[in-house]
């Protein structure tokens, strides 16, 4: 009995369960719902904030209107529920390439900056992001300067 356990707890181990990959609606999702973490982080202009995430998902991938406006809902309520970052940035990790990183923390910074007023949380809430995905901090800034310029 003992041994049939070890073998099933041994099988378990050596093969994980593969998740499948994150689709490009999923890659919109993520990426929506880690832009409204940092439109609350600062507790307020979210209308002009959520106003910058609508032209974010519409621009950088070319989304109609129908569909920003329930990928914006369903990131709202998935950031509100949320306890940690890491489900999140787990799935950037897994599904997004390099380049997809950097211009998703290009991204985070100009939802901070669309109110004018970069506040200490929003900051912070970009570098944990940041730090959870693995942007170099050297890339963490050149983003923000680009969002800033």
């Amino acid at each position: 009995m003992i041994k049939a356990l070890n073998h099933l707890f041994s099988s378990l181990l050596e093969s994980p369960v593969e998740e499948p990959p994150l689709s490009e609606d999923g890659i919109h999702r993520v990426s929506a719902i880690l832009m409204c973490e940092i439109m609350v982080s600062d507790g307020g202009a979210e209308g002009v904030e959520k106003d910058k995430i609508r032209s974010i998902l519409s621009d950088a991938f070319a989304l109609p209107a129908e569909e920003i406006t329930e990928i914006l809902s369903f990131a709202e309520q998935q950031a509100s529920d949320a306890v940690s970052l890491f489900e999140f940035t787990d799935q950037v990790n897994k599904a997004f390439s390099h380049p997809q990183k950097f211009g998703l923390i290009e991204h985070l910074w100009h939802v901070a900056y669309a109110d004018n007023q970069l506040d200490k949380f929003e900051e912070a809430s970009i570098r944990k992001i940041a730090e959870l995905i693995h942007v170099p901090h050297s890339e963490f800034i050149r983003a923000k300067h680009n969002a800033r310029g």
